[in-house]
Protein backbone atom coordinates (compact mmCIF):
# COMPACT_ATOMS: atom_id res chain seq x y z
CA UNK A 1 0.00 0.00 0.00
CA UNK A 2 1.28 3.48 -0.82
CA UNK A 3 2.99 5.39 1.88
CA UNK A 4 2.17 9.09 3.11
CA UNK A 5 4.45 11.39 4.57
CA UNK A 6 2.61 14.07 6.47
CA UNK A 7 4.41 17.64 7.31
CA UNK A 8 4.07 20.27 9.73
CA UNK A 9 0.75 20.56 12.16
CA UNK A 10 -0.85 17.10 9.70
CA UNK A 11 1.99 15.79 11.18
CA UNK A 12 1.27 17.15 14.75
CA UNK A 13 -2.79 16.19 14.41
CA UNK A 14 -1.94 12.24 13.53
CA UNK A 15 0.90 12.12 15.77
CA UNK A 16 2.48 10.23 12.81
CA UNK A 17 5.42 11.46 10.29
CA UNK A 18 4.42 8.99 7.84
CA UNK A 19 1.76 5.83 7.64
CA UNK A 20 0.51 3.22 5.13
CA UNK A 21 -2.73 3.45 3.77
CA UNK A 22 -4.71 1.35 1.11
CA UNK A 23 -5.64 2.15 -2.22
CA UNK A 24 -6.49 2.35 -5.89
CA UNK A 25 -6.42 5.86 -6.55
CA UNK A 26 -5.35 9.01 -4.49
CA UNK A 27 -8.97 9.64 -3.76
CA UNK A 28 -9.41 5.92 -2.00
CA UNK A 29 -6.37 6.93 -0.09
CA UNK A 30 -6.90 10.01 1.22
CA UNK A 31 -10.72 9.51 2.05
CA UNK A 32 -9.11 6.17 4.16
CA UNK A 33 -6.89 8.41 5.50
CA UNK A 34 -9.30 10.73 6.83
CA UNK A 35 -11.31 8.15 8.36
CA UNK A 36 -8.18 6.52 10.31
CA UNK A 37 -7.80 10.41 11.02
CA UNK A 38 -11.34 12.35 11.30
CA UNK A 39 -9.36 15.52 12.10
CA UNK A 40 -7.27 15.79 9.05
CA UNK A 41 -10.67 16.72 6.92
CA UNK A 42 -10.76 20.14 7.59
CA UNK A 43 -7.08 20.80 6.75
CA UNK A 44 -7.31 18.51 3.27
CA UNK A 45 -10.08 19.83 1.95
CA UNK A 46 -12.52 22.98 2.00
CA UNK A 47 -15.87 21.30 0.33
CA UNK A 48 -14.43 19.65 -2.53
CA UNK A 49 -11.35 21.03 -2.66
CA UNK A 50 -8.04 20.23 -1.69
CA UNK A 51 -6.68 22.28 0.76
CA UNK A 52 -3.23 21.28 0.55
CA UNK A 53 0.00 20.65 -1.49
CA UNK A 54 0.28 16.81 -2.56
CA UNK A 55 3.18 15.39 -4.18
CA UNK A 56 3.01 11.76 -5.87
CA UNK A 57 6.99 10.29 -6.30
CA UNK A 58 8.25 14.21 -5.69
CA UNK A 59 5.86 15.14 -8.67
CA UNK A 60 3.68 18.47 -7.34
CA UNK A 61 0.08 17.62 -8.46
CA UNK A 62 -1.86 20.81 -9.12
CA UNK A 63 -5.52 21.58 -9.10
CA UNK A 64 -6.05 20.32 -12.64
CA UNK A 65 -4.96 16.86 -11.58
CA UNK A 66 -7.66 14.64 -10.89
CA UNK A 67 -7.68 12.45 -7.34
CA UNK A 68 -8.57 9.47 -9.49
CA UNK A 69 -5.27 9.41 -10.21
CA UNK A 70 -3.90 5.89 -9.90
CA UNK A 71 -1.63 4.72 -7.46
CA UNK A 72 0.48 1.57 -6.39
CA UNK A 73 1.50 0.12 -3.72
CA UNK A 74 5.13 1.30 -3.85
CA UNK A 75 4.04 4.95 -4.84
CA UNK A 76 5.16 7.42 -1.99
CA UNK A 77 2.66 10.21 -1.73
CA UNK A 78 3.80 13.44 0.39
CA UNK A 79 1.33 15.74 2.38
CA UNK A 80 1.84 19.20 3.05
CA UNK A 81 -0.18 22.00 4.51
CA UNK A 82 -0.37 25.46 2.54
CA UNK A 83 2.45 27.82 3.16
CA UNK A 84 1.42 31.53 4.10
CA UNK A 85 3.31 34.42 5.67
CA UNK A 86 4.28 37.56 4.69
Amino acid sequence: MPSIKLYANLRNITGKSEVRIPGNNLREVLERLIREFPELQAHLFTDERVRVIITLNRQTLDQATTLDTPVTQEDKIAIFPPVSGG
